[in-house]
């Protein structure tokens, strides 16, 4: 039987308390302070958030005046020079690209990884409609290498 636990809006006021078998189980309430027009919800911690969808997508941006997700950039040192390349598109046997989501949603974006654990990542660039299936197009990286940190 787990001993349950809370914590704490920084606002003030409990936001998520449990009890029981399972160990932790509990109810979130809206959070004043993000109403204020800041953070909605921050995750700090190892993982700081993680979304995972059993069918649908493990989480979904949206803004309509500014980029619907910032990555921020590890600093590194100084890149002074860059290869030259051509890009190659992962396909399977017999046809173009991999099997993705008819269903798709233009804007989603897909990481894959085959059974060798070879990753590519995909756009989708025009939505399902009745008539047709999803677009997709691979986005196309610089050339693999080694990873020294």
């Amino acid at each position: 039987v787990g001993e349950g636990g809370s914590a704490l809006n920084p606002a003030g006021g409990e936001i998520v308390h449990g009890t029981g078998v399972i160990g932790f189980a509990g109810e979130v309430r809206a959070l004043p302070y993000a109403e204020a027009g800041e953070t909605g919800v921050y995750g700090a911690g190892q993982v700081g958030v993680k979304g995972a969808g059993s069918t649908g997508r493990g989480g979904v941006f949206a803004s309509e005046r500014s980029a619907q997700l910032q990555l921020v950039p590890a600093p590194r040192t100084r890149i002074v020079e860059q290869e030259s390349f051509i890009p190659t598109v992962a396909t399977e046997p017999g046809r173009l690209g991999p099997s993705l989501p008819k269903a798709g949603r233009g804007g989603d974006l897909m990481a894959l990884s085959d059974d060798q654990g070879q990753c590519s990542l995909w756009f989708c660039v025009h939505g399902s409609r009745r008539d047709a299936p999803a677009r997709w197009t691979q986005v196309l990286l610089g050339p693999a290498f080694d990873g020294r940190d």
